[in-house]
């Protein structure tokens, strides 16, 4: 029996260590400067000298049973909120068809605008981004011919680009096989940005390293075996939209005009976790603006990602007067031209603080993008390094370290010749961080983003000095408990904005929340 069992671990271990495994950096960043015709690669603290790459290597028993390696590129997508970070593949952006109920939005976005934003953002990818695909090892780089959904370049017998939302290639007993981004040379310049009529944009992506047991798109075995979250963005350019200060060095920039149209209120939360209660004050946030053209491109302040993120200020009411009991920031980031509920991090109070019946209220002030979103970066780090949930790399054997491999493929709307991949939706757990922040991964501890606003401004042109408060909220209510399950009740809400749509002791009968079709 010690023999069998000995053998049976011998065979597992080698047939593991014999598949092909990956090593890859947990964050791409690429930027693009038309001013300076250049590819900027950085991570949240340098600008690189070149772009960094995954590896892949150990593939005897993949080659063994002729399976091949399917490099997936995938642009974010989340569905009006935040809780999942979600990739698509699709090509036109053809989603189930979800909305916002019972919200102050003044134009809920439908789906076909949602489908419309994800297509616009995959037709950047496919003419600007390029996989380059190098095998260093004696064989050459196969690659099987009439690949549907990629483009291949053929650069020597050893390496080729790849362009497309998917792509396939053989490795072989000996391989050791390089991936790396790069940016196609017409769209380092505003002339062939403009002649490729894309939208400039900022947003996040992924490029996940499989092995599949066919090259035709239609595969029914994949594993996924590494991958990395990718941002990529063009440095505003200014003729469309104004640059924040670059301070005289190639480096990546982000528009000096923060530019939301909408703020509200979702339905606040509270949660015992423990000895703690966790308070949670979700925001309704439609980040969409007109855009400005010339020569076929397009671009706005509202294409780049935005931080939304405020300081709450707890407060009792006793003796007659408000006292202050803690505050803290809180928020998230919305992706550029999106509409949805972010939902932030919350606040964990100690339940002895806090008494059942007494009069609470919260008040939510929004000042500063650029310094609010510092102080709350600073505490979401401090958190994940409490939680000893660093968000790391990848392992030796290429297993990713900040999503659990992929455990759920989802299927989408159909999308051609690939069936069973419509939506990557990551649905782990962050060892009690909540999964919203997963959508922070690329701005976290950023030494470029977000940059140092000059002017917060409406979807109306409306605009204010940054630095000035330009919305709050207030939030009345009581603390009650009930077997142990606590609720806020006799909600009553305040607003003050810029925006223009301030109300008083409003109570609410519905929250905002999302409603999808069958």
């Amino acid at each position: 029996m010690k023999k069998l069992l000995i053998t049976l671990f011998m065979l597992c271990s080698s047939s593991y260590v014999l598949a092909c495994e990956a090593i890859a950096p947990e964050q791409m960043n690429i930027a693009i400067s038309s001013e300076y015709e250049q590819e900027i690669f950085y991570t949240a603290e340098k600008i690189l000298s070149s772009a960094a790459y995954s590896s892949i290597s150990n593939c005897k028993l993949t080659a063994a049973k002729r399976r091949y390696i399917m490099l997936a590129l995938g642009v974010e997508d989340l569905v009006l909120n935040n809780k999942n970070k979600t990739y698509s593949l699709s090509e036109d952006g053809i989603r189930r068809q979800c909305s916002i109920i019972n919200s102050d939005l003044k134009n809920p976005i439908s789906a076909a605008d949602q489908g419309e934003e994800i297509a616009l953002k995959r037709e950047f990818l496919n003419k600007c981004l390029v996989v380059k695909v190098t095998e260093l090892g004696p064989g050459g780089l196969q690659i099987p011919e009439n690949q549907a959904g990629c483009d291949i370049t053929r650069i020597s017998q050893h390496a080729a680009d790849f362009t497309g939302r998917f792509c396939y290639f053989k490795p072989g007993f000996n391989s050791n096989i390089s991936v790396e981004l790069g940016v196609t040379q017409k769209c380092k310049t505003v002339e062939g940005l403009k002649e490729l009529g894309v939208t400039a944009k900022d947003f996040n992506g992924i490029l996940n390293i499989y092995t599949s047991d066919s090259a035709t798109g239609k595969n029914s075995d994949l594993v996924a075996i590494g991958g990395s979250e990718l941002r990529i963005s063009v440095n505003p350019i200014a003729e469309l939209v104004k640059p924040a200060d670059d301070f005289g060095v190639l480096r990546p920039v982000f528009p000096s005009e923060f530019n939301v149209s909408e703020i509200h209120l979702a339905e606040p939360e509270v949660r015992s976790r423990g000895r703690l209660l966790e308070f949670k004050f979700p925001t309704v946030v439609d980040t969409r603006c007109e855009r400005k053209c010339s020569g076929g491109l397009c671009s706005s302040p509202c294409d780049y990602a935005q931080p939304i993120i405020a300081e709450h200020t707890l407060e009792v009411f006793t003796e007659g007067q408000w006292e202050y009991l803690t505050s803290w920031y809180d928020g998230a980031v919305a992706p550029g031209q999106w509409q949805g509920i972010l939902y932030g991090a919350g606040r964990q109070i100690e339940k002895g603080v806090l008494e059942a019946n007494s009069n609470y209220r919260v008040r939510i002030e929004y000042r500063e993008p650029n310094f609010d979103f510092k102080y709350f970066d600073g505490d979401i780090t401090r958190r994940l390094f409490l939680n000893n949930n660093n968000i790391g790399g990848l392992s030796s054997r290429g297993r990713i370290g900040f999503i659990p491999l992929i455990h759920t493929i989802v299927n989408g709307q159909t999308i051609p010749l690939i069936d069973i991949i419509g939506q990557l939706d990551f649905d782990g757990s962050l060892d009690g961080v909540d999964r919203s922040l997963r959508t922070l991964q690329s701005y976290l501890n950023n030494k470029y983003w977000p940059p140092l606003y000059e002017k917060i401004c409406s979807d109306k042109g409306s605009c204010i000095e940054n630095g000035n408060k330009f919305l709050e909220f207030t939030v009345n209510f009581k603390l009650k408990e009930e077997d142990r399950k606590y609720s806020l009740e006799n909600l009553k809400f305040s607003k003050k904005s810029f925006y223009g749509d301030d109300y008083t002791a409003r109570t609410i009968e519905a929250f905002p929340s999302i409603k999808c079709s069958r």
